[in-house]
């Protein structure tokens, strides 16, 4: 029998692809448009909503995507780079930009039928205002962000629709940096009630020990702190990552049992060390101040009113026993937390008082002749 009879396939526990995004668009929903689609416009470009859903968005910031870097200066400019590259005969016909925090752009190329006035190039007047343009004629295209503050850190989101091609997507994460805004030389280690000095210390003695500390202040992210012997590198362990915390409440009269937390927050691993007090004394009616060995980070107290004191980093050196040889010796304390400014450094000289090797006294040229005055001359 010649006759081709149809043969019914049954397909069961159907599953969707491993990586659906591999050879699809992008599920980013692009801006709608009350007037009727442009012409020639692909079909992924047709009436979509205005917003992005969280759930879209978090799909498109998952893993599919590396994440480039880009470091700028508080008040300074920085280029968010965008793959924007695409065959001759293609185009952009879509452009934009997220943040992480919203759903809706913040800065828009449009290259598409424009009606209604929209404008080709818009951008978010509270987030970017007029501080950013587009150079979309360079590879990669780069959103430059003028007058960085520390608001515009995170992360970024570019997106790219065109006409033929696939969707884009660009991963950009922003630091921006505050450079440390000072440094200063203490004589001792932190706590010690040691003098702050500039430019000579001591004047010291053959023999001595010198202990000095180098304190930076400002910066974000924290600097590190290192010292310099001349031009060798001196010391780069900072003291302030496992320092002395201070902080002190006011105990009301009698404090019997206070059972008091103090907490102590890490500013480098972000996590808290709580620790009780469960001491079954009574406190005088005085502010009542504690000491704690800790990571560097702020010490607050969970019971009553408490005034916090934050660790600035810094960098203890000590010197010694003083030779000759360290006479007018310079010392060189840098902060740096970035490699686009120079470190913000202060250059001590070490000062000393130093006994004579020898003493030699020259014999006079006459013999000394009674109440006759005679000059003899020491070296």
């Amino acid at each position: 029998d010649t006759t081709r009879l149809p043969i019914p396939l049954t397909l069961n526990s159907l599953r969707l692809p491993m990586h659906p995004l591999t050879h699809h668009q992008t599920p980013f929903p692009t801006r709608t448009y009350a007037s009727p689609n442009p012409p020639d416009s692909p079909p992924h470009l047709a009436r979509t909503p205005s917003k992005i859903s969280h759930k879209t968005l978090a799909v498109a910031r998952g893993n599919f995507f590396p994440v480039m870097e880009v470091t700028g200066l508080v008040g300074g400019s920085a280029s968010l780079p965008c793959d924007v590259s695409h065959p001759p005969e293609d185009s952009i016909y879509l452009l934009l930009w997220f943040t992480d925090h919203l759903t809706t752009p913040i800065y828009r190329l449009d290259e598409r039928w424009l009606g209604g006035g929209r404008e080709r190039l818009w951008s978010n007047e509270e987030v970017l205002g007029s501080r950013a343009t587009l150079e979309v004629r360079s590879s990669p295209a780069l959103l430059r962000v003028n007058l960085l503050t520390l608001a515009d850190q995170g992360l970024y989101t570019c997106r790219v629709d065109f006409k033929l091609q696939p969707t884009k997507t660009t991963r950009v994460k922003l630091t921006v940096v505050v450079p440390p805004k000072s440094v200063s030389v203490l004589v001792g280690e932190v706590g010690g009630g040691g003098q702050t000095v500039k430019g000579v210390v001591g004047p010291y003695q053959e023999g001595d020990l010198v202990t000095l500390t180098c304190i930076a202040h400002g910066g974000l992210p924290r600097p590190s702190v290192v010292w310099f012997k001349d031009t060798h590198l001196l010391d780069s362990y900072m003291e302030s990552q496992s320092g002395t915390l201070w902080n002190s409440i006011a105990a009301p009269p009698p404090l019997l049992s206070p059972n008091i937390t103090f907490i102590n927050t890490n500013n480098n691993n972000n996590h808290n060390n709580n620790m009780k007090n469960d001491n079954n004394a009574i406190l005088p009616e005085a502010p009542l101040t504690t000491t704690i060995t800790a990571p560097s980070g702020s010490l607050s107290i969970a019971s009553g009113k408490s005034e916090a004191k934050t660790v600035e980093p810094y960098n203890t050196v000590t010197l010694g026993p003083l030779t000759r040889n360290d006479l007018k010796l310079l010392l060189t304390c840098e902060a740096s937390n970035n490699n686009l400014t120079l470190p913000t450094s202060l250059v001590v000289m070490v000062d000393m008082n130093l006994p004579p090797l020898s003493v030699v006294i020259r014999a006079p040229d006459l013999p000394l002749t009674a109440g006759r005055s005679t000059k003899l001359y020491v070296r």
